[in-house]
């Protein structure tokens, strides 16, 4: 008769494997990443009507609106490069690929002091989102780094948008690629940071949009990380 026959692997007291084969693999060369053993994506907020809007005018922020059902928290996760896969990014010392630099960049070190989110994110109100026409680079060089957020659009209107707040490695570098949504107001201690000023910034402030009495009203919030 054919076919494969397959031996059952003999197993200890206590353990037991299930009857369905996950995959048959047989001899030959593979790619290492095609034999991971799952796919996967980090954890992510998941928030439906959202509104975008740019503002046109230079250093300015638009505002990005946001359902008040949305509560403000996002999932924190490790940065792996499987997770980071998910917004397009990757931890640039272990990925294998050559980028492009369109435009003049520098590294810089910025100190993000202990008061950062509460002066300058929450009380002043500068907390947002960006994206931009030039690549980033960002490393943490201490322990307790905080947390970088990523982001991305689902769908085809740009309403459905996921986010996820990562926590990346002490002194492993994150690569951002052009126009990837993302915010850098919720790092603590020293990041080395590549950037450029050699194109604009979209940047867009956090609001809830309030709808009353056929007028709408914006209230600005900031983000919270549940694990």
């Amino acid at each position: 008769m054919g076919g494969t026959v397959l031996v059952p692997v003999p197993t200890p007291t206590g353990l037991q494997a299930t009857k369905m084969l996950v995959e048959d693999i047989l001899p030959g060369e593979y790619d290492l990443y095609k034999l991971a053993c799952c796919t996967i994506e980090p954890k992510h907020a998941q928030i439906k009507n959202v509104r975008w809007l740019s503002c046109s005018q230079s250093n300015v922020s638009g505002m990005c609106a946001f359902p008040t059902e949305f509560d403000g928290k996002i999932p924190a996760d490790i940065a792996t490069n499987e997770h980071l896969l998910y917004y397009g990014c990757c931890l640039a010392s272990s990925a294998q690929t050559k980028v492009s630099l369109s435009h003049r960049h520098c590294l810089q070190d910025f100190v993000y002091n202990e008061n950062y989110v509460q002066d300058y994110v929450k009380n002043d109100g500068h907390g947002g989102l960006e994206m931009h026409g030039f690549a980033h680079l960002d490393c943490p060089l201490d322990d307790n780094s905080g947390y970088f957020i990523l982001g991305k659009f689902v769908d085809k209107n740009n309403s459905e948008l996921h986010l996820t707040a990562f926590h990346i490695p002490k002194k492993h570098t994150l690569y951002v690629p052009p126009m990837t949504i993302h915010s850098n107001d919720y790092l603590k201690g020293t990041w080395r940071t590549m950037l450029s000023d050699e194109t604009n910034v979209d940047h867009v402030s956090l609001a809830h949009q309030h709808r009353f009495n056929g007028h709408d009203t914006y209230e600005h919030f900031t983000f919270e990380f549940v694990q």
